[in-house]
């Protein structure tokens, strides 16, 4: 697994404290793999955290509003690459005794579910160790696992780095890292169980009616709404993205409206090389380059709780097809987890079986021109 996560490392991000580029790792894997894998074994079962990988650069990341004011940053940690590799294959561990909430196989059984969305002002940074840990425990994470977070945890230190020039290092003792491959799941776990106990009327931030039946249930000083972003995606009571895809949907025409503008010639040969990929084929693109990842990159543990392979030895074409399930809503058929499976199982055998991203990336887009 060490093997198979450094070659999938992304080298367009940035390197760590220790200045060593994520391509070097990479091109370096077969000459590495061994000694980090030793490294990363003694490291999960002693506890021990290498301080360098508790170590990270602190760069600011403008969001919005002035760019005057510092509260429009986003504070992102550069740490080391061959701790984020461990970070990796913790989340793996943490993975198998976490079980996820899927809202859309709720609603497929016809159940109504209030989706709520929540303000947390300065969120990441303000988790406290103990509870969190306490927290993990709960979820009969193994021993081994618990103290190499703890001590990931305890020994935190960053430092600021704008334009070249760098503070003093700090020590953190609250929060999880952001920029940091563990950071955003052991949030998740922390606020978790939020709702449990909870007997009196919840004071929201925004709240979405999903399905059919759902009571509308009204909440103190909070705010019912037909649509919010999620991620960065505007979701609907229906699941359906239709506001999303009206809304991409008016930036692609802004873009033909350039080319009919820009070029005298309306011919096919013409138009197709400057607008090929419909907003579809580029969306089904990045869906199935993320599926590659998790069935043969670093996400292979969680890829588990996600997508069943077929185990029959009849199949035609691909030797990775999955498990395609059978559903009553719509918004089931056309979750990603889902909607993907079947233009997966209709790629060739040698697209699926590519030995890097890269490749893979390479195969897909001469299947889609094929396609044209």
């Amino acid at each position: 697994m060490v093997s198979d996560l450094l070659h999938h490392l992304d080298t367009h991000k940035s390197m760590g404290p220790d200045g060593i580029h994520p391509r070097v790792l990479r091109e370096l894997v077969e000459m590495l793999t061994k000694p980090l894998s030793i490294i990363y074994q003694q490291s999960w079962l002693s506890g021990g955290v290498p301080v360098d990988w508790r170590l990270a650069n602190v760069m600011p990341i403008y969001k919005k509003g002035r760019k005057e004011d510092p509260g429009n940053y986003r504070p992102v940690n550069l740490t080391l690459v061959p701790g984020k590799v461990m970070e990796q294959l913790i989340l793996s561990a943490i993975m198998r005794h976490v079980q996820d909430n899927q809202v859309t196989h709720l609603m497929d059984e016809g159940k109504a579910v209030d989706v709520v969305y929540l303000d947390f002002r300065k969120a990441l940074d303000t988790i406290s160790h103990s509870i969190l840990l306490e927290k993990l425990a709960v979820h009969g994470l193994d021993g081994h696992t618990l103290c190499w977070v703890k001590n990931w945890l305890d020994g935190q230190a960053q430092r600021a780095m704008v334009n070249g020039v760098k503070s003093s290092w700090q020590p953190v003792t609250s929060g999880v890292p952001q920029g940091s491959v563990l950071g955003p799941f052991l949030f998740i776990i922390f606020i978790k169980d939020l709702d449990e106990g909870i007997k009196c009327t919840l004071i929201l931030h925004l709240a979405l009616h999903l399905g059919h039946n759902n009571p509308m249930q009204r909440y103190r000083l909070g705010e019912e709404c037909p649509v919010e972003k999620d991620v960065g995606v505007l979701v609907g009571s229906w699941l359906n993205m239709s506001q999303q895809c009206a809304q991409v949907a008016k930036m692609a025409n802004r873009i033909l409206a350039c080319i009919r503008n820009s070029v005298a010639s309306r011919t096919r040969e013409v138009i197709v090389p400057l607008y090929s990929h419909s907003l579809e084929r580029n969306r089904l693109r990045g869906d199935l380059i993320t599926l590659y990842n998790y069935l043969k990159g670093g996400c292979r543990e969680v890829s588990v709780s996600l997508f069943s392979q077929v185990t029959s030895n009849r199949t035609r074409g691909n030797s990775l097809k999955l498990c395609q399930g059978r559903f009553r809503l719509d918004i089931r058929k056309n979750f990603f987890t889902k909607s993907v499976v079947k233009h997966w199982n209709r790629l060739p055998r040698e697209v699926v079986e590519s030995p890097s991203l890269k490749e893979f990336k390479r195969c897909v887009d001469m299947v889609f021109r094929d396609m044209v």
